[in-house]
């Protein structure tokens, strides 16, 4: 099975080798050019001796112009023949990461799935809990984010929103000495009206973010109300795409296009009208 550093190195010979045949190809324009002046001018020599020394270099520039093209020529099916392992590197491993990506999304529905269960609205009734109710929401939003982009995103996001009047969930501000990491961020994902989630290629490498959006998939699913608001980080259209299809239909905000002034009025504005 091809790996990224075998086509890293399939990439790299095959650039080397169009450009040790760009240098070949320059000498046998050279050449040629230095053998076609010293036999025009060897006619006009002022002596036979000049015109002797002259067709003598045109010979020797003819051959150093053959053997350059003969390098050239074992360089071009080289060439050829490493390009086609490249082709073959990349079907692999574009295979590979099909199937790689197919079972992250099954992993992916399949832990909403188990936390779906965790976060389902309900209300307590005379006969006990009662499905389908919305709990009474402690916060507006809970920033959901990896370690790397805390300081970029996650923390002036937080605090934009804070000056804003929006009630936010942002581990910085929320957890405190003695609380107990997971359960305190079981509570934010379930006492929150919205999740925002910064996608970014750090985001889609680590377990923990991914663990979050898990939850907040769940309830969105259970409630049928619009709850994640997803902001692209250093991300494409088709990172997204190839990371996870379902957010990729989301509507976004986006880094890339908008501050961070602008993205905060947007998620205050949504979350002060409901």
């Amino acid at each position: 099975m091809s790996s990224q550093a075998e086509l890293d190195r399939l990439r790299k010979d095959v650039q080397g080798l169009h450009q040790k045949i760009a240098v070949e190809s320059s000498k046998v324009a050279s050449a040629r050019e230095k053998e076609a002046s010293n036999r025009e001018r060897a006619p006009r020599a002022s002596t036979s001796t000049s015109a002797a020394s002259r067709i003598k270099e045109a010979d020797r520039q003819a051959k150093s112009a053959v053997a350059a093209e003969k390098r050239r020529a074992d360089l071009e099916k080289k060439l050829a023949a490493k390009q086609k392992s490249l082709h073959i590197a990349e079907a692999r491993l574009g295979r590979k990461q099909d199937e790689e990506q197919k079972r992250a999304i099954k992993q992916l529905q399949s832990r909403a799935t188990a936390a779906e269960h965790q976060f389902r609205p309900v209300r307590t009734g005379i006969l006990g809990a009662v499905p389908g109710d919305t709990p009474s929401s402690v916060y507006d939003v809970f920033i959901s984010h990896a370690s790397e982009d805390k300081e970029a995103v996650a923390r002036p996001l937080a605090e934009l929103l804070i000056e804003r009047g929006v009630n936010v969930w942002y581990d910085d501000f929320t957890l405190t000495v003695g609380d107990g990491l997971r359960r305190s961020i079981d509570r934010g994902l379930a006492g929150s009206r919205f999740g925002v989630i910064i996608l970014s290629p750090d985001f889609f490498r680590k377990e923990w973010p991914q663990a979050e959006l898990d939850g907040l998939v769940a309830k969105q699913r259970a409630s049928g109300a619009k709850v994640i608001l997803p902001i692209w980080h250093r991300l494409t259209k088709d990172d997204v795409l190839g990371a996870s299809p379902t957010l990729a239909d989301l509507k976004a905000l986006n880094t890339g296009v908008m501050t961070l002034v602008e993205i905060a009025d947007e998620i205050a504005t949504v979350a002060k009208a409901t």
